[in-house]
């Protein structure tokens, strides 16, 4: 039976078949990460996921939003003219076809 591992670093011998006698090398190995670096690394990733990914999303989607919202306070508004509404038309044109590729875009890779 072997005993357990005390977790300090293990030398390695390394024969002259491996290395000519002129040059030096030095291997270390480490047992693996323990629970204190596990949870650190966890919560690192959960920042980076929130930052990297999901906060790309929330930004993206706020912006489409005030986008549309703002297309169609112009088409509904009596005031606007007949240029502000077809541009307003087409940018709600453009932000459905985008939604709509995005969604079953997704689908079909």
């Amino acid at each position: 039976m072997t005993k357990p591992d005390s977790g300090a670093p293990k030398q390695a011998k390394v024969t002259q078949f491996l290395a000519p006698s002129d040059l030096d090398v030095e291997a270390k190995f480490k047992t693996r990460e323990d629970k204190v670096e596990r949870a650190h690394r966890l919560r690192k990733d959960i920042w980076s996921f929130w930052i990297k990914d999901a906060l790309t999303y929330v930004v993206a989607l706020i912006v489409l939003l005030m986008t549309a919202v703002y297309c169609f306070w112009v088409l509904w508004h009596p005031w606007s003219g007949f240029e502000e509404k077809k541009w307003a038309m087409s940018i709600v044109t453009s932000l459905l076809v985008g939604i709509v590729g995005f969604v079953f875009g997704k689908v079909a890779k």
